[in-house]
Parts: C-alpha cells; sequence; structure tokens
C-alpha cells in the first residue's frame, strides 16, 4: 500500500520507517478515520472528501467497501455493524452490515452541523460528538432515538468510552485543549486534564489502558497513563495532520490517519521487529531483529512462527517451507507484564510458476496455447516473454484473455511481436488475479510446417530487456518457469510412420479390436474429429486414400 508506512515509536519523538509492501496506486485520499475489524483482519478508512470508505485487506490490498454522498468522517464497529458518522444534509449516522458493506439504516440527527467522532457503552447505545454544536448525541441503537447527552467547553473532534470509569472522554480541537469527561448517565461534564499541546483530533486507547492524542497542528502523537495524571510523552512525530486515530488491540499498534499526507502510518508501542527480507522463493530463510519500545529491560524475547516453528533470543531466524503467506509473532516479557507484536501475512514464501501449455497438433491446424500464473499473492501485473523458434514452423496470430481471470484487466497489450525473430512479450496489468493457479491468456498459432515427430519449444525464459515478472501486493519477482511445447503428428498416421497408408488403417483395427497398441497420439486415429476412435475412423480412412473421400481432420491435443 503506497499510502501505507509502519513505523517504530520512541519516547522521544523519533520515529523509524520499517518495510512495508506497497501497491502502485492508493485509493487513501484525505483520510479521517482508522478502524480495524479483528474478525476479518483489515482495516477501514475513511476518506474525508470524497465519501469513500476503503478497506485494506491482509494482504494490503485496497478496495472501495462503501461510499458516502457526503463527506465520510469517523467509523467505528460494534458486533458484525459498521458505523459511519457523515457530513450532508441532514447529517447522519450511517449503519452497514460489517460483513457485505449493506446499508441497514441511515440516522438522520437532525439540528446537528458536524457530526465526527463516535463511540458505543456496553448497553447498546452510541454516542457521537458534533465538534460545530460543541456537544455529545447520545443514539439508541434499539429504537434511534437521540438527544443531547451534554454540551462540552471546546470543540470535539473524538470521543471514547471509558468502561472501567463508566464514563466518556472528549477532547477538542483548540489550543491547550482540555480533556473532558462526561459521566454515564447523568452526562455531567469535568475537566480531566489540561493538556500542554491542544488541537487534538483524535484519542485511542492501548491494550495497557493508556490513552493517545493526536495534534493534528503539530503532526504529533502524545501518550498519557491509564489515569491520565502524570506528564505527556511525546512517542511520534512526522505525521501529516493525524486525525481520528484508533488503536488496533490485536496487533498492538497505534493506527494514524494523515488527514494532508493521504497515508495511514500503523505504530507499534511495545515491541517490534524487523527483517532482512520479507518474501522470496522456497525453501526461505528469513533473519528477525527484535525491538523493545520504552523498555529498556527485556527479559525473555520469544518467538512463534505460523508453521509450529519457534525460537528464542532478540535476534532469530526461521526457513519457511510452506508455500503462502505467513504470520509471526514477537513476545517479550518485562518483569510480570508480556507484550505482543503481530504481523499477520507478514512473509510471502513463494513457489510460483508461469507456465505455458503443450500440444500435439497436425500441420496446418490452428492452435490454441494457454498460459497459466501459479501466484500466491493477489496479483496486479504479469509479464510473459514467449520465444517460439523449433522446427515446426508458427505463425503467431492473436492473443485473448476470453474466459480468464484476466478479462477484466484494463491494460493487456504485446510489447513486442517479432514474427522474425519468433518472439513477443504479453503484459497483463491493472487488475487483480486472486492467489492460486489461473489461466491468465490464451496465445493463437497457426502451423505452417513440420513433420512427424518434430516440435517447438515454447519458451518463456525472456530475451533482451523483456523478463519474465509478476508484481501484486507490493512485491515484484521472477516466477519458475515452464515452457510449453508444440509437436506434430499426421493425422490418420496411427502407427507414426510419417505417412498414411492401409498399414494405418491395420493398426487402427488392432488397436480397436485385437488389443493392439494405441495410436500415438491417440488424437491420430481420430480422424473425423469426433473426440474418440472407433470403427468410423477406419471407414473415414478407406473414403480417403481408395475412395477419394476428404482429408483426415484430427483434433489438437
Amino acid at each position: 500500500m503506497k499510502a501505507v508506512r509502519f513505523l517504530s515509536i520512541a519516547t522521544i519523538c523519533v520515529v523509524v520507517l520499517l518495510p512495508v509492501l506497497a501497491s502502485a496506486q492508493s485509493l487513501i485520499a484525505v483520510p479521517e478515520c482508522v478502524t480495524y475489524d479483528s474478525v476479518r483482519d483489515r482495516y477501514f478508512v475513511s476518506n474525508a472528501t470524497n465519501g469513500r470508505v476503503i478497506q485494506i485487506d491482509s494482504n494490503g490490498v485496497e478496495s472501495i467497501f462503501w461510499t458516502s454522498p457526503g463527506y465520510a468522517m469517523s467509523s467505528h464497529i460494534k458486533d458484525n455493524r459498521f458505523y459511519i458518522s457523515t457530513e450532508f444534509t441532514p447529517a447522519a449516522v450511517v449503519i452497514l452490515d460489517l460483513e457485505t458493506g449493506t446499508l441497514i439504516k441511515r440516522i438522520v440527527v437532525t439540528g446537528s452541523a458536524q457530526l465526527d467522532g463516535m463511540t458505543t457503552d456496553t448497553s447498546g447505545n452510541l454516542y457521537v460528538v458534533d465538534a460545530n454544536l460543541r456537544c455529545v448525541y447520545k443514539i439508541d441503537l434499539d429504537d434511534d432515538s437521540y438527544f443531547k447527552l451534554a454540551m462540552v467547553s471546546l470543540s470535539p473532534q473524538d470521543i471514547y468510552f471509558d468502561a472501567s470509569r463508566n464514563r466518556l472522554l472528549v477532547a477538542g480541537y483548540t489550543a491547550n485543549a482540555r480533556v473532558e469527561a462526561v459521566s454515564l448517565p447523568a452526562g455531567i461534564v469535568t475537566t480531566v486534564v489540561q493538556t500542554p499541546f491542544g488541537w487534538i483530533d483524535g484519542i485511542a486507547c492501548d491494550n495497557q489502558g493508556r490513552y493517545y492524542f493526536s495534534c493534528g497542528t503539530e503532526g504529533n502523537i502524545y501518550r498519557y497513563d491509564s489515569t491520565l495524571t502524570n506528564p505527556p510523552v511525546c512517542i511520534s512525530t512526522g505525521h501529516s495532520q493525524p486525525s481520528n486515530i484508533g488503536y488496533d488491540l490485536e496487533h498492538d499498534i497505534l493506527m494514524v490517519p494523515n488527514f494532508n499526507g493521504a497515508r495511514v502510518d500503523f505504530i507499534g508501542t511495545n515491541a517490534d521487529f524487523t527483517v532482512d527480507t520479507r518474501y522470496g522463493n522456497l525453501p526461505l530463510n528469513v533473519n528477525f531483529s527484535g525491538t523493545s519500545i520504552n523498555h529498556p529491560s527485556v527479559d525473555a524475547w520469544n518467538w512463534r512462527f505460523d508453521d509450529g516453528g519457534t525460537a528464542t533470543g532478540q535476534n532469530a531466524s526461521h526457513t519457511f517451507t510452506t508455500r503462502g503467506m505467513h504470520e509471526v509473532d514477537l513476545n517479550i516479557t518485562v518483569g510480570s507484564e508480556t507484550f505482543l507484536r503481530r504481523k499477520k501475512s507478514f512473509i510471502c514464501a513463494l513457489a510460483d510458476t508461469s507456465v505455458a501449455g503443450q500440444i500435439n497438433a497436425p500441420i496446418g491446424s490452428k492452435i490454441s496455447i494457454p498460459l497459466y500464473a501459479g501466484g500466491t499473492v493477489y496479483l496486479n501485473r504479469m509479464v510473459v516473454p514467449m520465444t517460439y523458434s523449433g522446427l515446426v514452423n508458427l505463425k503467431f496470430d492473436s492473443f485473448s484473455t476470453a474466459g480468464c481471470l484476466t478479462n477484466d484487466f484494463p491494460t493487456k497489450y504485446l510489447s513486442l511481436n517479432d514474427s522474425t525473430a519468433r518472439q513477443l512479450c504479453l503484459i497483463l496489468e491493472g487488475g487483480q488475479l486472486v492467489p492460486g493457479r489461473n489461466m491468465i491468456a490464451k496465445v493463437y498459432f497457426s502451423i505452417i510446417s513440420g513433420t512427424t515427430g518434430q516440435e517447438t519449444i515454447l519458451s518463456l525464459d525472456g530475451f533482451g530487456e523483456n523478463l519474465p515478472s509478476f508484481a501484486g501486493s507490493g512485491i515484484s519477482y521472477t516466477p519458475d518457469l515452464a515452457p510449453g511445447k508444440v509437436k506434430i503428428f499426421v493425422c490418420g498416421d496411427a502407427n507414426g510412420s510419417g505417412i498414411t497408408n492401409i498399414a494405418d488403417v491395420t493398426f487402427i483395427i488392432n488397436f480397436l479390436y485385437k488389443g493392439g497398441p494405441p495410436p500415438v497420439p491417440p488424437a491420430s486415429g481420430d480422424l473425423n474429429k469426433s473426440g474418440n476412435i472407433n470403427i468410423q475412423d477406419v471407414t473415414y480412412l478407406i473414403n480417403y486414400l481408395y475412395k477419394s473421400g476428404p482429408a483426415p481432420n484430427c483434433p489438437a491435443v
């Protein structure tokens, strides 16, 4: 994802950029909020100005989940429902089915001006702030009724439900902003802390109950302890107007949308790790290096790999022998506490192939050669060069993606077509091919000349600057190559002598009725192209040889 970067934090506003798989183009634009769906392991980014909610799956693939007719502001997930505050007239809260994206209902909040941050309590109520009216609305999700629960003294951008104290925490976009508490159910407003930074656009809370606040004007993230009493620590800087932040509790990372930066930053807050490579062919050996964040002394480092492997120590090495996307866990132990850093679909172990089909065909026939891609990740670009020079004289006619999963790719073309050198290079890009073995194209040739048993190899090795490659999910690599082949046979030459005569009639009869060997290839005995060999083929061949019947018409196989 071009618009996503992974960061580690330090205690004095220092960030370290970590490797990330990046796609060619991002759908993220003016991101206001990020939410994590733990059930389906995906992120949702709401784009403020174009109203789109962008889904980012575990492979980093972006897609449009839903589009609002107005601004898409804050989002929130509760059970299997996805809530979005929208700014169109009138302002409303939209509720979608989290699995399908289907609109369930739209709750219009009459009189509201600028709905933004949302949260839910444990009693089935939704709370949403209005930045312009400086209030908190309470919405009963059972009957969709709502009212103004509280007026706050600042311009609130975000809100968080503090379950341990049964209260709402509200922070506003003003200088030296206060963090205010709204008691439940009474709605009494009190000041919790006066911040030294202000211009707060987002609130989040981690697994240890520590609070994070995004400072939009400074581009910094500050952290308080769970009581909001100790002085705040600037843990991350360099963001471009960080807005409505969120916390991925499963992976222990802070999610920071950059309103002016068209990207999302993901920040580890306790432990993190780097690797010397994130992808490669099997067997894939990867070296890991762990990092503790804000913990000067670590008592134990424990690694877990999803293939059952384990390791200990700050640095570890592991060899992946199973194709696919692999998850890695690092647990660090500090005193009596254990902190987890999990990275799903982090290591990509490849055993991918680019394959051309093989065919036996009679001289003069027109043939179709299938091309296959065996991919581990979602592919958005495939380069397939082909050299078809050999004893069988082939003439390239065309290519097609009809009936292939690449048929909806917007860009499909030959970057080279040299009939003299017998070379072509096919490029497919701009779509999304699912993992697995898939036919991606069919290449059509005419067989001009050749004799029985001769063949031409369809090499995929590449030539000059035209080299085979697959790209997708932020990686580009050379797959394993399996060439195709075109082999000639004479239709009716059942015994493989190179000519068609009465001996072939005898050969087919012996095969059909006396347990003799089959024609090689079997298609050479299917003279009428019926799909099988029977007495009609014997009659067909006799008519051709002695009664001026039509020429044999065998299938290519």
